[in-house]
């Protein structure tokens, strides 16, 4: 009785397993170049809910197998804008989507400081950014548009400011730990590598972690998603930086099953578009990967962003008007008859990930990444002690503050013939403390222990953002079935030394 209950059951299994099967049918069709018509091969095909379930070949063809049912599937392939098709598909039947135009991406994608209105500033004075999806050439519409052109009002999605925000590469969080906000300057200057993103608006499910309410950018980094070839670009500019200078080479994946990408980019200017304003950066960028078989990879990507510049600053508009000048800086002067910028921003912050790919089955996918962001970042401002605020626009020593005609008037003329009232007096910073001598009675606690020197009354303070932090995380999702997928994983964030 039970040999016939196992052959039973056996026979039910069989014939439901034919019936799913019964119930897919395939998907075929050719990715081009809208303009030229040339095939477009390595382009990733997902479904509706994002899960990879096919990519183009050297001719641009592709095959998927699907569930019945209208289908919407959506071709990725970094340069170009997302495409999306829409099939009715009958079960054991081949339906064929034809030819899939592409359309290189063309609008603005800026980096960091290719306006300098786009920039936003987080408390401490470290650049932060309220469009998560500036660096990427995300499919949402909505951020592609808020991005660019809502940019310079510090559009904030759905409100939330940048520490709800969520950014990561290969699975390393950058976000800053102390403030919790990404700042892109970070890998301000590599437009071209950072492009392939998937970028959120909200806490919905695309994959990774637990989403904040202000939404998530997953950057990916593996070196064969990239385009194979060469790409030189030069920017001319009359904002932050004068000059641009960008290049990136990509083999895409070699018969060897290696593959390599590379970018360096170069940023500067001797002057902004506000007087006292400089621009000095240098952008490095390296994915290798290994492909070992059809279902491991291996991929190390390092990064890091260098510059230097000298930052502006806003005022009243007493001020613009005493200067004549609605780009009035306060933040700089001369000293020995050159310009010097109290406010300048540093940053030296490298970036190494290794990642583990695993596919070992077609419903099952593992990513590992372990990762070391270590480096220094700096910001500069004025401090004094025991004297005056030496800032030119301190409200103190406006015109409006006197009451006297003749007062006025001096002060009118001062700001238009002398230097060191409309903007800072380096000089007499030095001056003054070269001749403020201090005295400390009992130094150390040791009675009759007298020390004297110079104590100064004017500094620049350098406001510090090192990092030195190590990730470990893995992400394991399966797909139950075509509708139903489960993702976990863990993750440690270790600093050394607390």
């Amino acid at each position: 009785m039970k040999y016939y209950r196992l052959v039973f059951m056996l026979i039910v299994f069989l014939s439901t397993a034919q019936f799913i099967e019964a119930q897919e049918g395939k998907i075929t069709g050719q990715i081009v170049e809208g303009s030229s018509g040339s095939p477009l091969s390595d382009a990733r095909i997902t479904d509706a809910a994002g899960r990879e379930v096919g990519i183009s070949g050297n001719d641009g063809r592709f095959t998927v197998v699907v569930v019945q049912g209208p289908q919407m599937l959506f071709i990725n392939l970094p340069e170009y804008e997302q495409a999306s098709i829409s099939v009715s598909v009958i079960a054991g039947q081949v339906a064929d989507a034809g030819r899939i135009e592409m359309t290189p991406i063309t609008r603005y994608t800026m980096d960091l400081g290719a306006l300098g209105v786009s920039e936003g500033f987080s408390d401490d004075g470290f650049e932060t950014q309220s469009i998560q999806g500036v660096l990427s050439s995300s499919a949402d519409i909505f951020l592609s548009t808020a991005a660019y052109t809502f940019g310079p009002v510090m559009f904030r999605v759905r409100g939330y400011d940048a520490n709800y925000q969520n950014v990561s590469m290969n699975g390393f969080v950058v976000n800053d730990v102390e403030s919790g906000s990404p700042y892109y300057s970070n890998w301000g200057g590599l437009n071209d590598v950072m492009r392939n993103a998937m970028v959120s608006s909200g806490p919905e499910p695309i994959g990774f972690l637990f989403e904040p309410v202000g939404g998530a950018t997953r950057i990916n980094t593996r070196a064969s998603l990239y385009r194979s070839g060469l790409k030189a670009v030069y920017s001319l500019s009359n904002r932050t930086y004068r000059n641009r200078v960008m290049v990136t080479y990509s083999t895409g994946l070699m018969n060897n099953n290696w593959a390599v990408t590379g970018s360096v980019s170069r940023r500067w200017s001797e002057r902004g578009y506000e007087e006292g304003t400089f621009y000095n950066a240098n952008s490095f960028f390296l994915s290798v990967e290994k492909k070992i078989n059809g279902r491991h990879s291996l991929n190390l990507t390092a990064l890091d962003a260098i510059y230097e510049r000298g930052v502006a600053g806003g005022t009243t508009q007493e001020v613009y008007d005493l200067a004549g000048d609605n780009y009035y800086n306060p933040y700089w002067g001369y000293q020995n008859g050159k310009v010097r910028s109290s406010r300048v921003r540093s940053n030296n912050k490298p970036l190494f990930t290794l990642s583990h790919f695993w596919k070992p089955s077609a419903k099952l996918d593992i990513q590992t990444t372990a990762g070391y962001w270590l480096g220094k970042g700096g910001y500069t401002a004025l401090n004094w002690y025991d004297v005056m605020d030496p800032r030119p626009d301190y409200y103190r020593k406006l015109p409006g503050y006197f009451n006297e005609e003749s007062d006025k008037n001096q002060i009118i003329s001062a700001w238009q013939d002398n230097p060191a009232v409309s903007q800072i007096d380096w000089d007499h910073f030095y001056f003054a403390n070269r001749k403020n001598m201090y005295t400390v009675q009992n130094e150390g606690g040791i009675q009759g222990n007298t020390l004297s020197g110079n104590r100064s009354k004017y500094i620049v303070e350098d406001r510090r953002n090192d990092v030195s932090q190590f990730q470990f995380n893995s992400r394991i999702s399966l797909d139950l079935s075509d509708r139903l997928n489960l993702t976990g994983g863990g993750a440690d964030r270790s600093l050394p030394g607390t």
